[in-house]
């Protein structure tokens, strides 16, 4: 195990590589939230605003790990429909002897468990990031206040989880408009 982590944990794989020999046989499925989500034009906006900068050096960054952990999501959406099937036939009660052999010898209940948890994290990593990149970009916005941006992103947190294809998303739109007042009217 050690020489497989070696090799695929250690060092960078090119996207291309990963592209041509996991992702075009098990692409991510298409879910909405597996898409990478833009930085709203409103953020943009009111940095401009307020002659901050708009270098979204750090962002990119999150985003390029952020696609990484997103990818994992094929093959692991592969492997969960194999044992799905397979789960779905057990509980059918079904006579298939292939079937039937796959379950005498491994406890599909048990790895299916283990993968769903798998997918789990790594969709907890997925949200990390969108908090992160959120605290960051507020943090450029009002750079007084990290404890408040940590706050309003707590407070928001169900909102912020049914946005749209933007990192705040237009339910928080109003959120961003008091929040960058806020430091104009501190100064």
């Amino acid at each position: 195990m050690e020489l497989f982590l070696d090799d695929n944990s250690n060092r960078c794989i090119p996207s291309h590589t990963v592209q041509e020999l996991i992702l075009n046989t098990m692409p991510v499925p298409s879910y909405e939230g597996f898409t990478i989500r833009s930085i709203d034009p409103l953020i943009f906006s009111i940095m401009e605003k307020q002659s901050r900068s708009t270098n979204t050096q750090l962002d990119k960054a999150f985003v390029s790990i952020q696609t990484k952990l997103i990818d994992t999501m094929g093959p692991l959406g592969n492997l969960w429909m194999l044992f799905e099937d397979i789960r779905s036939k057990i509980d059918k009660g079904c006579d298939d002897p292939s079937a039937q052999a796959h379950v005498d010898n491994v406890d599909f209940r048990h790895i299916l468990d283990l993968l769903e948890k798998t997918i789990c994290l790594v969709g907890q990593s997925n949200v990390a990031i969108n908090y992160q990149r959120r605290l960051s970009i507020l943090h450029k916005i009002n750079n007084q206040d990290s404890k408040k941006a940590r706050s309003l992103l707590r407070d928001k947190q169900e909102c912020l989880a049914k946005n749209d294809k933007h990192l705040f998303g237009s339910e928080f739109k109003e959120e961003l408009k008091e929040w960058s007042k806020t430091k104009k009217e501190a100064s």
